[in-house]
């Protein structure tokens, strides 16, 4: 069966057969872009164990009165050397234990908890940081003042600027609440 199609200003003619063929390959092609669209669909929702772990661990914690404290320098790396010790340190249980006392508002272990992190890890000026929010949570504002030096200082070293002058502000103000 022959039938007259018009294409681009001139009659062509096309036999049923060329038409399923054509109708074949449109199929064919469609099947191969869903076969790709659900590889790529299987891989993006795969995610490999070892970022799935750190995946569990959120990289902040938010204190009782609502303020975050980032735990960025904390995520990664398993295990760390102890720069005195010698000892291979545990960072995920430490962060594990900081969790644990910052949702139970145990702010004298997470203090002890961020000193372990420190000892491991004493360039850190997130852990400054934040073991200087909880100084100040905890309403000790000379120790406070003293993690957010460090970590201002910290913070410059690194090139960042904007968080030497952040902590540069926050000192301030636990000055002038002493």
């Amino acid at each position: 069966m022959l039938k007259k199609h018009f294409f681009s200003g001139t009659f062509q003619v096309s036999s049923t057969n060329e038409k399923h063929r054509k109708f074949d390959l449109v199929a064919q092609f469609l099947r191969l872009l869903l076969a790709l669209g659900v590889a790529v669909l299987a891989i993006g929702f795969w995610i490999p164990p070892s970022l799935a772990q750190s995946a569990d661990s959120a990289c902040f914690m938010t204190t009782p009165s609502g303020e975050v404290i980032s735990l960025d320098s904390m995520c990664g790396s398993q295990t760390d050397r102890g720069v005195q010790t010698g000892q291979t340190v545990d960072i995920s249980a430490i962060q594990l234990q900081l969790r644990q006392k910052l949702d139970s508002g145990d702010f004298r272990g997470a203090i002890e908890s961020y000193g372990q992190f420190i000892a491991a890890r004493p360039n850190s000026a997130e852990a400054f940081m934040n073991r200087g929010l909880v100084y100040q949570q905890m309403g000790d504002g000379r120790a406070a003042i003293s993690d957010f030096q460090r970590a201002s200082q910290l913070f410059r070293g690194q090139g960042d600027e904007e968080y030497y002058r952040v902590l540069q502000e926050r000192i301030e103000e636990v000055r002038r609440e002493l």
